[in-house]
């Protein structure tokens, strides 16, 4: 339920919303007074941040703005192109997919390693080659790319729990014809659909067997002779998997997200491992059971998280 800003601040509304309220209208201001910032940059000739908002602010208008004040006065100068609504909304859409998606993601990813230490193992011994001696501090974004186990571990856990199991969808105003086996289905204009992710990510067609085991090594292509093999990182067919959707309404913080997870595996695998704690009288075998149960316990409400994540305690090693 979407419920106005104006609805979350008055007198009978309660402390919780209030809160919430406070905190949505912090975060657009915050985001309005970067796009404020950038444009009266780009206006005075200067380069800019450089970032993504740089090229978010460029792409309201190649018009320069007559007046560059407050958030009101950016929307009266820049005319054409993407409004300052659409700008915001992909800042917000960046900052939610690349922060709680790819933290609920995690979440699911360490319970999930913590059961399977060989995983840990395999994770590092990447780890260490591509990164080799170098202190984490100066690593860089060239790293990204050869860490293909970690991109594995990442899309593994996308793949088998992702935290949005669907994507709803409105066709266009033109009639859409979908060829289904030895069928035509015609789709009227403006018709509702809602694609499963997890169905297509988890069919045996596209994934093989047991394709809803997390096996993260499935994502690892060997190419050429076995004593000279290199690992390539597995490219799916178009369509079966698609945790950020796809094409131009694919989501912005794509690139953003794979990032920061990475970079967090990464970091934390190079010098540390994971474990459940166990119990009185349970077995290391029991408790990294008891870890593989709770991620495999799970609910969807506005996106999937495990029921009972609190009774298994993770310790964190260093080795």
């Amino acid at each position: 339920m979407l419920i106005p800003y104006r609805f979350l601040s008055g007198p009978l509304t309660p402390r919780s919303l209030v809160k919430i309220g406070l905190a949505a209208t912090s975060l657009k201001d915050f985001m309005m007074k970067m796009v404020t910032e950038e444009a009266a940059a780009l206006s005075r000739g200067e380069p800019g941040s450089g970032g993504l908002i740089t090229h978010l602010v460029r792409a309201l208008d190649q018009k320069t703005p007559q007046q560059t004040g407050s958030g009101d006065d950016v929307k009266k100068a820049w005319k054409g192109g993407l409004s300052v609504d659409e700008i915001l909304g992909n800042i917000f859409v960046i900052n939610f997919a690349g922060h709680d998606i790819t933290a609920i993601t995690l979440a699911f990813a360490v319970m999930l390693l913590a059961a399977r230490p060989e995983v840990q193992e395999w994770l590092h011994e990447e780890i260490t080659t591509v990164a080799q001696r170098k202190p984490v501090e100066d690593w860089d974004y060239a790293l990204f790319s050869r860490l293909k186990r970690c991109r594995a571990v990442f899309f593994e856990t996308l793949r088998v729990y992702p935290p949005i199991t669907g994507l709803p969808k409105i066709t266009s105003e033109k009639v859409q014809a979908l060829r289904v086996g030895d069928r035509v289905l015609v789709l009227p204009p403006g018709t509702e659909t809602y694609p499963m992710v997890l169905g297509v990510q988890t069919d045996p067609n596209y994934w093989g067997d047991n394709p809803c085991v997390w096996r993260p090594s499935r994502w690892i292509v060997r190419s050429g002779a076995a004593a000279e093999a290199v690992e390539e990182l597995l490219v799916p067919q178009k369509g079966t998997f698609c945790p950020w959707a796809d094409g131009p309404q694919g989501c912005a913080g794509k690139k953003f997200s794979q990032v920061e997870a990475i970079a967090m595996l990464a970091c934390l695998f190079k010098t540390h491992r994971l474990r459940p704690k166990t119990r009185p009288g349970e077995t290391e075998e029991q408790a990294r059971k008891r870890a593989q149960d709770c991620a495999d316990d799970v609910n969807y409400q506005l996106m999937l998280k495990m029921n009972h994540p609190d009774p298994v305690r993770l310790e964190c090693v260093e080795v």
